[in-house]
């Protein structure tokens, strides 16, 4: 099987992308074990897969799935614009501010992080939340943008199913309308 699988290295000779054969992914997808040669070592997801990494976000930064579900649990979530960029906080335009990247830079990173102003819904964050099979991509229109974007929308199903066996956080909740309640940055 390793022969079928190429590696594609960064400068620092790291693993970025895997390309494989199309049966090998569906395979993964489904939840059969990945093949020993096969390592997913560079995964944001945590082994118990309750935390996502954000590599942009400064030591110890991570998504917490038993937060964020409960966020779209609450709130009805159907589906948020993804709104990767690379602006400070205070730029992003006001029917915007329910999006993916904001939320993550301002309910999952400290009021005090220096990385609050450094973009958060990266392609490869996006992948993990979407790896975690209670997201998947699409593309959308919502108020505040002039055309359709990347959006990720929130499978309910799997999300309940997620949250089975999970306490809903009684402390740090996201509030429904986070980005009204709290200041923007």
């Amino acid at each position: 099987m390793s022969k079928q699988v190429q590696l594609i290295l960064n400068d620092q000779e790291k693993p970025v992308f895997a390309v494989l054969p199309y049966t090998t992914y569906l395979e993964l997808i489904k939840g059969k074990d990945v093949p020993d040669d096969l390592s997913i070592a560079t995964s944001l997801i945590s082994p118990d897969g309750l935390k996502i990494r954000l590599p942009h976000g400064g030591p110890g930064a991570e998504i917490d799935l038993v937060r964020l579900v409960d966020y779209c649990r609450q709130s009805s979530m159907v589906s948020m614009a993804v709104n990767a960029r690379q602006q400070t906080l205070d730029k992003f335009d006001s029917k915007q501010l329910g999006s993916l990247d904001h939320l993550l830079r301002t309910q999952f990173l400290a009021k005090d992080s220096p990385y609050r102003n450094t973009m958060q819904a990266t392609s490869e964050v996006v992948d993990a939340l979407v790896r975690t099979g209670i997201f998947r991509r699409s593309k959308r229109d919502f108020g505040g943008y002039y055309r359709a974007v990347l959006a990720l929308d929130y499978i309910a199903e799997q999300g309940d199913e997620f949250m089975s066996e999970k306490k809903i956080p009684l402390f740090n909740r996201i509030p429904n309308l986070y980005w009204y309640y709290s200041d923007r940055t």
